[in-house]
């Protein structure tokens, strides 16, 4: 594990791995991490989702009393794959800093083509002590990448973030 920083493409910007900690930024530049204003929780996110979810159960409630079943069915549908949605990401972090001695374990998933994306889960402790997760999502649904998910995971694994599989 050098003490250079490595750093990879991601859907949104740049990840860079430091030998203490990993750090997420837009523009490729790292600037001064005392700057970085380290947003642990996603709950605006999930608190909108929410508002939706109830929306539609309350609609697809209302469709049942009057009696339009196509309606109740695809508002239901819908509400309940918000709230499943949900209850999956309250775990999640969009943090921009992790110090690497708080990761318990880093995973790759491969994306299935159209659909999702290649991505990295991080699982870390956060400042609290609560296990959190935080995707790094590789560029690409349509077309993937190869060269940037095998440079992304040779980098991981080089710098000792992600055991080799």
């Amino acid at each position: 594990m050098g003490g250079k920083e490595q750093k990879f493409r991601t859907k949104t910007g740049y990840c860079h791995i430091l030998p203490d900690k990993i750090v997420f930024s837009r523009t490729g530049e790292i600037g001064n991490l005392a700057d970085i204003v380290v947003k642990e929780h996603t709950s605006r996110v999930l608190i909108m989702y929410g508002v939706i979810a109830a929306g539609l159960l309350f609609s697809a409630y209302t469709n049942y009393v009057t009696g339009n079943m196509p309606l109740t069915i695809v508002f239901g549908g819908i509400g309940l794959m918000l709230v499943n949605g949900i209850v999956r990401s309250i775990n999640f972090s969009g943090t921009p800093l992790i110090n690497r001695s708080d990761i318990q374990n880093v995973l790759f998933k491969k994306g299935i083509w159209g659909i999702s994306r290649a991505r990295f889960e991080v699982i870390f402790k956060d400042s609290k002590g609560n296990l959190r997760k935080r995707l790094i999502l590789l560029p690409g649904t349509v077309s993937v990448d190869e060269e940037t998910i095998t440079k992304a995971t040779k980098i991981m694994v080089d710098t000792g973030v992600m055991n080799p599989e």
